[in-house]
């Protein structure tokens, strides 16, 4: 018996440990832990301790409905919120011990909620207290199971611990790929193409701009997954893109024109190195490039509502800045704008003012860099 216990409580771990990467991991090891206890119903959950609410992540056995009335309605009714800072990592709180079997028959958490859906007591463990979210193992027990008989504490605790582990290192994974979803998402929405290679020319990523100018012209493509030029610079790039690898010695950037088939204007590529310590790939000394491109034919956006966004100008403030931006004196700015010079100081002071800039050149510097950062027109 203790051995197929033994068994079981492996699994039960394995399977917390393959949920860092398999989410569906997460619920195999719930419902292996739920044959173990001889319970229908397990579930892990989260309090934020700055909102105050309280979260059912996974669970087996908990209808949605239940889950729904809890997250929504019920939790702030549950009497274990004020036992769980009393409890250590990896012990337990029992209800029937902890508040009584009289209070949980006159609790609004018990009769208008638990009995609802054929639930008469819990356990909670805490299982994690790292930030403003706390983690814990809840077991839910039918109104016609025996009340909880010890066996928690004694026999699971390589189980919340080896959970605790899980949770941890789930986290830490889950805030790397948002932090890492997010500075692509960023890098997409940037109006310039670029792209970040290998020194073999490898494609490792390219945002939605060099897309795009991949598919509109053909002298700068990638073929087979690896970028190229065409024409008389096509061993230039490959070199660049070695040299910014440091494949050849130091690392060193450096840059290319490329004429377009389609008219005389060129593109200019530039090659630079990308730290080793921020390479993409999951091998740290995988030398990688970032690849620059200006092209001149692509549209851009008239910054307008980057402008109204960021700093809450009105669209005739707005088209001021843009035009003093590109040169535009106050009195070529009224003509074109159609109203009177004493209008655009007026308008411009109050950009000033928006923008917390106090001269001219300081406003041209400033929304130059910003509008660096605007997005393509589609």
């Amino acid at each position: 018996m203790a051995q197929c216990y033994d068994t079981l409580s492996n699994q039960i771990i394995t399977q917390f440990y393959e949920g860092i990467l398999t989410p569906s991991s997460w619920n195999n090891g719930l419902r292996l832990l739920c044959q173990m206890i001889g319970s229908e119903h397990v579930a892990l959950t989260t309090l934020n301790r700055q909102t105050n609410t309280v979260t059912v992540n996974e669970s087996i056995g908990l209808t949605d409905a239940c889950r729904d009335e809890f997250n929504d309605h019920y939790f702030a009714y549950d009497p274990a919120l004020g036992w769980v800072d009393k409890i250590a990592l990896g012990g337990w709180y029992i209800d029937h011990q902890h508040i009584g079997v009289q209070a949980m028959q006159h609790s609004v958490f018990y009769q208008d909620f638990m009995r609802k859906f054929g639930l008469g007591s819990i356990n909670v463990s805490p299982v994690l207290r790292d930030g403003p979210n706390n983690s814990f193992l809840v077991i839910q027990h039918g109104i016609g199971q025996p009340f909880h008989r010890q066996y928690a504490t004694a026999n699971m605790a390589p189980i919340t611990l080896h959970l605790q582990r899980a949770l941890r290192l789930r986290q830490h994974c889950e805030g790397m790929t948002q932090k890492a979803d997010l500075a692509f998402a960023m890098l997409a929405q940037l109006r310039s193409p670029m792209c970040i290679v290998d020194a073999a020319g490898q494609l490792v990523f390219a945002n939605q701009a060099a897309e795009a100018l991949f598919r509109r012209q053909t002298i700068l493509h990638v073929a087979s997954g690896r970028l190229g030029l065409c024409g008389t610079n096509k061993l230039r790039l490959v070199n660049l893109i070695r040299s910014a690898c440091g494949s050849d010695g130091p690392c060193i950037a450096g840059g290319v024109q490329a004429s377009k088939m389609t008219d005389k204007l060129q593109l200019q590529i530039l090659v630079t190195p990308v730290p080793v310590q921020h390479s993409l790939s999951s091998t740290p000394a995988r030398p990688m490039a970032l690849v620059l491109v200006h092209d001149p034919e692509l549209p851009f956006s008239s910054g307008t509502e980057l402008l109204r966004q960021i700093y809450g100008l009105t669209n005739s403030e707005a088209r001021i800045a843009l035009l003093i931006l590109h040169g535009a004196s106050p009195a070529k700015a009224a003509l074109q704008a159609c109203v009177s010079v004493a209008t655009v100081r007026s308008q411009l002071r109050s950009v000033f003012r928006k923008t917390g800039t106090t001269r001219q050149a300081e406003l041209m510097q400033l929304l130059t860099a910003i509008l660096t950062l605007g997005t393509r027109q589609h």
